[in-house]
């Protein structure tokens, strides 16, 4: 029996010390909490006091023993006040209204409505045969202010929702193997939705699928494209306003400016302290968005013009994020994120979501002011779009009309009067 206790002695210690080692490891990698790694630690040592329990040696038992439950204990007191700190922790409260810019507000008055509306009659009014309308959530306001002045409809039930059901299919690689799996409208009763909020990728999908006709996005990324090929859709693009694709940092961060070198350095990892650019010193925490987004398709496009785009950081798991709003949250919290740096485009980070906790970059020294993006100055100023297919503009002739009412001086007004820049 001694002879036992003795081999399980000489083999748990080092399986213990090899055990510390892994748990610091593993934490470093996913970015655990530090009372995880003492936790695991207090384990270890608790088995080998064990050992020596066994052994009877009382007085290193103890010692060891006494040593490890304090550690543990202190590890979860640590673990409750940090999970009590994070439920109480301030942060700015940031949440998009988007029914303050639904349509159709004729019938369904609001007086806190913020959506932009012509000063006389629409040139063009359509009652039937209405193009069903997606977009980005950051254009939502502005396509809903065309919905708005152009749509004349009596019945609003069902005719402006912020998502619709869907369905999944899938992709498949040259091997034959699941690559991914997306979701596709199918209820056919939506077909009567005329004014939707899925967002970039979703609506190319609802277009290139047939569940929408006429959607209000930036440019398609490669995949979107790709989709659409792959389903004999043919992509038909509009400019029809410009806005700036911006970067920024939290509030208290007293960078200003950067170069468009300054941020390609910094996304591929040659730049990783601020103090590289005349801020503090403090490691750089880059967020970026989720794949085909309509500002990662930015941030991608960008990053291709500075010949960059295969040398991009991948992201770990605590600066990837989902949504545009997800990215000014993360950005501007209060728990230490001074030294963040994320991107959007203009009008969604100024205007859709009131966040005094951010501070919007200058380009080159160039602001992203209105004036700066008419005159191209602003250096990542960028076309919007009006896009269709040559399917669906073959099906409804009024979406025809209405990408030429958006391009007409009273659509340019609405583009204006939302908060973008016209295209003309």
């Amino acid at each position: 029996m001694k002879t036992l206790i003795n081999i399980l002695a000489v083999i748990l210690i080092p399986i213990s010390i090899i055990s510390i080692f892994i748990s610091v490891i593993i934490a470093m990698i996913f970015r655990q909490n530090t009372a995880f790694i003492i936790i695991t630690v207090s384990l270890v040592f608790i088995i080998n006091s064990i050992i020596l329990f066994v052994k009877k040696n009382y007085k290193l038992f103890i010692i060891i023993f006494s040593s490890a439950a304090i550690l543990l204990l202190i590890s979860i007191f640590s673990i409750v006040l940090y999970n009590n700190y994070e439920k109480n922790l301030k942060r700015v409260d940031n949440y998009i209204r988007l029914d303050l810019y639904y349509p159709f507000d004729y019938i369904r008055s609001d007086a806190n409505s913020k959506i932009a509306k012509l000063t006389n009659e629409s040139d063009l009014i359509i009652t039937n045969n209405f193009p069903r309308l997606d977009g980005a959530t950051a254009l939502f306001p502005l396509y809903s202010s065309f919905a708005n002045a152009v749509y004349k409809i009596t019945d609003t039930n069902n005719m402006f929702l912020e998502w619709i059901p869907y369905k999944n299919y899938i992709v498949t690689n040259d091997d034959g193997k699941i690559e991914t799996v997306y979701d596709v409208a199918s209820d056919s009763s939506y077909d009567t939705v005329y004014v939707l909020c899925s967002k970039t990728h979703n609506a190319y999908i609802n277009l290139i699928y047939d569940k929408a006709d006429l959607i209000f996005c930036a440019a398609p990324s490669e995949d979107e494209i790709e989709e659409a090929e792959d389903n004999n859709r043919e992509l038909i693009l509009t400019p029809i306003g410009k806005e700036a694709f911006i970067f920024f940092v939290n509030s208290e961060n007293k960078i200003d400016n950067l170069s468009k070198e300054n941020l390609k350095n910094i996304y591929t990892g040659k730049i990783n302290n601020w103090k590289e650019v005349g801020g503090y010193n403090m490691k750089i925490k880059a967020y970026q968005r989720n794949a085909n987004s309509g500002s990662q398709t930015a941030f991608i496009n960008f990053m291709s013009s500075m010949n960059a785009e295969n040398d991009i950081m991948n992201p770990d798991t605590s600066v990837a994020v989902g949504g545009m709003l997800d990215i000014i949250n993360k950005v501007s919290e209060y728990r230490n994120r001074k030294n963040a740096l994320g991107y959007s485009f203009l009008f969604f980070a100024s205007d859709m979501v009131k966040n005094n906790e951010i501070k919007i970059l200058s380009i080159d020294n160039i602001k992203p002011s209105r004036e700066n993006i008419q005159n191209s100055s602003y250096p990542l100023a960028n076309d919007f779009y009006a896009v269709t297919t040559k399917e669906a503009l073959n099906k409804n002739h009024n979406i025809k009309k209405l990408i030429d009412f958006i391009l007409s001086e009273q659509g340019q007004y609405l583009v204006e009067e939302t908060g973008y820049t016209p295209i003309k």
